[in-house]
């Protein structure tokens, strides 16, 4: 129901509009009349109305008066000035206060039924379109979080303002939670029960779907009492479906370790898959991380095989061979080792700065393998993801590499050369040529990259329609982002998104 209130020093005017209009059949309530400016100023705080009819003259406050002491509060009602005096000096007022329509007395019923069923359509437009530009900020930091979490940045400089930007202030603590199904895989209608239900609603949290796993980015009104406010949700959601696995990271307090907190849940899930842990709920704990079992059986095999002399094929199935012969085909014990080989290999092959998150993002897969030809696939995949790293690491100045990275977090922001070329004090047309030369690959193909990697992870989530995903990354139009999209990866972003479901289920 829309509400309504009516002020006319007339009391006559007053309880004609009250009793001869079936406002109730209109879908409207009226909240309340007053008869001068001073109660029907105290009626508008009380009532929020949407839409207010008053007169212009009236004892004690005028109606004009009356709307500007409380012009704040009335922003974002429907103003309908009712009045005798058809005088200029009134109307230019009315236009200042933004007045939605000025109706001359004696009153036509017709004539201000039509201006209040224009105010409801204009309340309803502002309404949906208040409720898009929200879900279309709720998009872009789950965009943003997503760039965040996959960036090797640590800028805190640049990242604070990004999340202001994004609608996410005051961020003095924060923590991460990672919600997994027993079939890996979050179904849509426990999707919406999670996000419509009081549970986020009473909380500041950001949901986004990170592959297989629900991700909420959590920030908790003490940070003191942290801990307990994630118990608290965990147990909410495990209300809802009681096979649910909850992963939390550690709670931090600078932004630039958004990616820290990611990579902690990350890491609860790996290690709750390679114990066979039971727990529903896990907190990361730094201090407690267990060794695996069998880990001082397997770690010198390990190191050895990453320290192998051999390459190419004959090196993949030496160390899935080697894998298989130890652990008798045994998943946990096969996973405990793909995990500890494939961090070995990755520290006598590149320097930290120069992993990516294909890198971590391979690693992580091996806590889904559930056969020794996953295993080798799985291996496969790695040593694909370490040579494509190697290759495009090589001979790439460390000023280059500042760039990429600056790029992958900044892609969404429209980057233009000219801005970049002036934040690392270099001129455009030297930047752009040492980009091309050193990576083999134009500055806007980096940037389009940057685009569509964030975009091809945000298509895993079905709550968003591939427009939506299409502005949240920074294209203007659907179009564009469309044409990109199937120039790169050869197919649309909707067929894109199609096989990635089909290839989880």
């Amino acid at each position: 129901m829309y509400k309504i209130v009516i002020i006319d020093d007339n009391k006559s005017t007053v309880q004609s509009l009250e009793k001869s209009v079936n406002w109730t059949a209109l879908g409207i309530e009226v909240m309340g009349t007053a008869y001068d400016g001073i109660h029907g100023r105290d009626l508008i705080l009380k009532t929020h109305p949407d839409i207010i009819i008053t007169d212009i003259r009236m004892p004690g406050l005028d109606g004009l008066s009356m709307i500007e002491q409380i012009h704040k509060d009335t922003s974002d009602s429907r103003i309908i000035i009712i009045t005798g005096y058809d005088e200029f000096q009134y109307a230019s007022r009315a236009i200042k206060l933004s007045v939605f329509d000025y109706i001359l007395k004696p009153i036509n019923n017709e004539e201000l039924l039509g201006a209040v069923s224009r105010g409801i359509e204009s309340i309803e437009k502002s309404r949906q379109i208040s409720i898009h530009m929200e879900q279309m900020n709720d998009f872009s930091r789950r965009a943003l979080l997503l760039s965040l979490m996959t960036s090797v940045s640590t800028d805190e400089d640049s990242i604070r303002p990004m999340l202001k930007n994004c609608g996410i202030d005051n961020l003095d603590c924060f923590y991460v939670m990672a919600i997994r199904t027993s079939d890996n895989f979050v179904p849509q209608p426990l999707l919406r029960r999670i996000d419509d239900g009081a549970i986020l609603k009473s909380r500041n949290v950001i949901s986004l779907l990170a592959g297989t796993d629900l991700l909420l980015f959590v920030i908790p009104e003490r940070c003191t009492d942290w801990r307990k406010d994630a118990v608290k949700l965990s147990e909410s959601l495990l209300g809802l479906a009681p096979d649910l696995t909850v992963a939390v990271s550690g709670v931090h307090k600078s932004a630039h370790s958004i990616r820290d907190a990611y990579k902690e849940v990350r890491q609860v899930l790996l290690e709750r898959s390679l114990n066979d842990d039971s727990r529903n709920v896990c907190f990361y704990d730094k201090a407690g991380i267990s060794k695996h079992a069998r880990l001082s059986d397997v770690e010198q095999v390990c190191d050895q095989l990453a320290a192998s002399p051999l390459s190419g094929q004959e090196r993949l199935d030496e160390a899935y061979h080697t894998m298989l012969r130890i652990t008798g085909g045994e998943i946990r014990p096969m996973r405990t080792m793909l995990v500890l080989y494939c961090t070995k290999v990755l520290n006598k092959t590149l320097m930290r700065t120069q992993w990516v998150d294909a890198m971590d993002a391979s690693i992580y897969e091996i806590s889904y393998i559930a056969s020794p030809e996953d295993a080798y696939s799985c291996l496969k995949s790695f040593y694909s993801e370490l040579n494509n790293c190697v290759r495009m690491s090589t001979g790439v100045s460390r000023l280059v590499q500042n760039v990429l990275q600056h790029i992958t977090l900044h892609a969404m922001e429209g980057l233009r050369l000219e801005n970049v070329a002036l934040y690392f004090h270099v001129s455009p047309n030297h930047l752009s040529a040492l980009i091309s030369k050193e990576t083999g690959r134009t500055y806007q193909q980096h940037v389009l990259s940057a685009k569509l990697n964030i975009s091809k992870k945000m298509l895993d989530d079905t709550r968003m329609s591939v427009e939506e995903i299409s502005y949240a990354v920074g294209y203007e139009n659907y179009i564009s982002f469309y044409n990109a999209f199937k120039r790169v990866e050869g197919i649309s972003p909707t067929d894109y998104r199609f096989r990635s479901l089909r290839s989880r289920e």
